[in-house]
């Protein structure tokens, strides 16, 4: 690092500096363990982090018999890298091109997309999904069994990752229209009615459950929107089309 932050070794692990991953259902800060032997593993900051001199049981795939196979290998810890010094050694990377401004500024709307995509979307929808499974209307050893399983995967698997990804690349349309446009839209449009259906099939008691279930979730305010604008809103709306499109 110069005396400013910029990162001037060479170094093709680009992995050291992600600080997020944006694979999962539900996004995490990522934390690093690096093992006495070189082998690294990342530790998401909701598992507890080991102390280093610890010696760890990590699982390791190798191949055996033409068959690949989960091993375990016991390492002892020899340094921790947590998520913030990671962000700290992208940043240095980013400022070798960019200002401390910019550079603030990209990751305070990465950050903010992931944390509404966690908070407005994933984390309602997985625990739906877990509630779903523990009132037995889904079964998890067929995951795809249902309509709503479908539409859950695709809404953190495809649409959710397109959000989260196109954000961090600084795309606008994969982080919007392809994103989070579409992650809102099947959240509402397909997603819970989906869960409803799924429970109504189990019995119309749980129909009448989830539905009120799905009523209150809808009810917090961060959906209000659903209900629409109000008379003065919509009118300042209008005005601002009018001013800005002529139309």
């Amino acid at each position: 690092m110069t005396p400013n932050g910029e990162y001037v070794a060479n170094s093709h692990d680009v992995g050291e500096r992600i600080s997020w991953t944006l694979r999962p259902v539900i996004s995490t800060k990522l934390n690093l363990v690096v093992y006495e032997d070189g082998y690294k593993e990342d530790y998401p900051d909701t598992r507890e982090l080991p102390a280093v001199g610890d010696t760890i049981d990590t699982s390791e795939k190798v191949v055996e018999d033409e068959k690949l196979v989960s091993k375990t290998v016991s390492r002892k810890v020899a340094s921790i890298v947590t998520w913030e010094e990671r962000r700290r050694v992208m940043k240095g990377a980013c400022l070798n091109c960019h200002n401390d401004t910019y550079v603030d500024n990209f990751y305070k709307q990465f950050d903010d997309l992931v944390v509404l995509y966690n908070e407005k979307f994933a984390k309602p929808a997985k625990a739906m999904m877990d509630e779903l499974i523990a009132d037995g209307v889904l079964n998890q050893d067929a995951p795809f069994e249902h309509e709503v399983q479908w539409v859950y995967w695709e809404l953190w698997h495809h649409e959710g990752r397109r959000a989260r990804h196109g954000a961090s690349m600084m795309g606008p349309d994969y982080t919007h229209w392809h994103g989070m446009y579409e992650v809102s839209k099947h959240y509402y449009e397909k997603f819970l009615p989906a869960v409803i259906k799924a429970a109504e099939a189990k019995s119309g008691a749980m129909g009448r459950k989830w539905q009120q279930k799905v009523d209150e979730h809808l009810s917090r305010e961060e959906h209000q929107w659903l209900k629409g604008l109000s008379p003065e809103e919509a009118e300042r709306l209008r005005r601002m089309y009018q001013q800005r499109y002529n139309e």
